[in-house]
């Protein structure tokens, strides 16, 4: 009986196994997609861009860009059909954007022969400018549709994944009752023989062995105590978690002497609310989680319990099991899909947001209108962080701020070049590890603000300028990381979008 539960256990363990693995695997296809459709929409992007640089600068490197994102396009959208091969909806999708695509590169690659050729075009470079403006709209609405779906589908293999796992659980809370249920029974069996068998001494050592043999071959940890909450029993799995540990009764000090924390990783479990104190009480306790941290220090575990009174033949209550699963690394494993569903979210919408400004930017006319449009995306894309768009004069002596939004106002508005570290180095600087604030910074906190040195063909422009007070807001010093990594990497986005456009302005 106990090999053929051992044998279940194993089955169900192994299948469950196999479902998360397709079901992770399917999930990985459509971050997979999601990814490549935007490197499509990215290298699209660097086309037009390079083609406007080229009418306006004739830059024969400009040329060579454009024609490297041409090809890029082209390799990344038959990537999309191949990955998208076993879809049909999504092929749907494809099979509409491609001849808006072939249009759009098409124009673009037109309109750099064209000015090879000659430079007197600006007539023909209206006209293809009108034209691809019209087909790039049509085209970008056609590829939200399809990353939309393909978040959809995400969704829905994501909620199917979630599905599994609780399923998986309930299925190892079943077995474990199971087992908890056989051995109940093995050890009431067994009580019995030997008051109907007191003299059957060698019959009853070769049961104990048995049961034994059973609780040594159970890979979960399986704890016993009798009616006065003295542990009497512990297999090997239990001995190894509370190893060290003086905890040979429950008494008050049994959680903290063996870690037992609630869900929250801080709150103690009081000791009549541990599962093998309510097993005493005559009560049940199934699918009770339970965060293991030895005062002595080491990774903390995670533990689902099962538990119940145990009752002798004639139904008296003898005492109380629980049995302890581990299931770390099941926990790690939905903290790893959470955090991965974040990142792929929060990815999606800075490409998308990027992407908006580069392409409204690159729409603007005059310097006017491309600090009114920066004054206006900026705020929302760096979170509602107040900041300024400091640009150096002509005459190169002096940082003027030209764009200013949320009310910044630790920085001065005119101030020298030299009084930047980030214009001084020419690379980002301010954050964690600065040793030094600017000089134009009105803080003594280097950790509070970011400064982005506004680079393109070659030249400096300026310097964006980020507050970052919101980072040291975060819960712990991991979250404080993640928000400084995350500004960083989006002002340096948003300043190499900037820059370009100012530096075609």
């Amino acid at each position: 009986m106990a090999l053929i539960t051992l044998a279940i256990i194993g089955w169900f363990s192994i299948q469950g196994n196999r479902s998360t693995v397709e079901k992770d695997q399917l999930i990985s296809h459509s971050r997979d997609v999601l990814e490549a459709s935007e490197l499509f929409r990215s290298h699209v992007y660097d086309a037009a861009a390079a083609r406007r640089a080229y009418v306006l600068w004739r830059d024969p490197t400009q040329a060579e860009a454009f024609n490297r994102a041409y090809k890029s396009s082209l390799a990344d959208f038959a990537t999309l059909g191949k990955l998208t091969a076993d879809n049909s909806e999504q092929q749907i999708s494809l099979a509409q954007i491609e001849p808006l695509m072939n249009a759009r590169l098409s124009l673009l690659k037109e309109s750099v022969e064209l000015h090879q050729r000659s430079e007197d075009d600006d007539k023909q470079q209206d006209a293809l400018n009108d034209q691809s403006a019209r087909i790039s709209s049509q085209l970008t609405d056609l590829i939200d549709v399809f990353n939309r779906a393909e978040r959809g589908l995400l969704q829905q293999r994501t909620v199917a994944a979630q599905a599994s796992y609780r399923r998986k659980t309930w299925i190892n809370v079943f077995l474990g009752i199971s087992v908890f249920v056989f051995l109940i029974l093995t050890l009431g069996l067994l009580n019995r023989e030997l008051f109907r068998r007191e003299q059957a001494e060698r019959s009853a050592a070769e049961q104990k062995d048995l049961l034994q043999s059973i609780l040594d071959s159970c890979s979960d940890a399986v704890i016993v105590a009798d009616t006065s909450g003295k542990i009497i029993l512990r297999n090997p799995v239990g001995i190894r978690y509370n190893a060290g540990a003086p905890a040979e009764e429950l008494s008050k000090e049994y959680p903290e002497l063996l870690g037992l924390y609630k869900s929250d990783h801080s709150t103690l479990f009081k000791t009549e609310e541990l599962p093998l104190s309510r097993a005493l009480a005559g009560e049940s306790a199934n699918g009770l989680e339970m965060c293991v941290r030895p005062p002595s220090g080491g990774e903390p575990r995670w533990m689902l319990a099962a538990g119940g009174p145990l009752l002798n033949h004639r139904g008296e209550k003898r005492g109380g099991v629980v049995f302890l699963r581990d299931i770390t690394d099941r926990k790690k494993a939905d903290e790893q899909l959470t955090a991965a569903l974040q990142d792929s979210d929060m990815l999606a919408r800075e490409s998308r947001e990027l992407s908006e400004l580069g392409d409204s930017l690159q729409s603007c006319h005059t310097v006017g209108e491309a600090y009114k449009m920066s004054e206006n995306a900026l705020s929302g894309i760096l979170d509602l962080r107040p900041g300024a768009l400091c640009i150096i004069n002509s005459s190169r002596d002096l940082v003027e701020s030209a764009v200013i939004w949320n009310n910044c106002s630790t920085t001065e508005p005119v101030f020298h070049p030299d009084d930047c570290w980030g214009l001084r180095r020419g690379k980002p600087y301010g954050g964690a590890g600065s040793p030094l604030p600017c000089a134009h910074v009105l803080t003594s906190n280097a950790t509070n603000y970011l400064c982005v040195p506004l680079v393109a063909q070659g030249e400096t422009l300026g310097v964006l300028y980020v507050e970052d007070k919101a980072s040291l807001l975060a819960l712990s010093p991991q979250a404080v990381q993640f928000e400084q990594v995350t500004l960083r990497r989006r002002s340096i986005a948003v300043a190499e979008r900037v820059s370009l456009a100012l530096a075609n302005l």
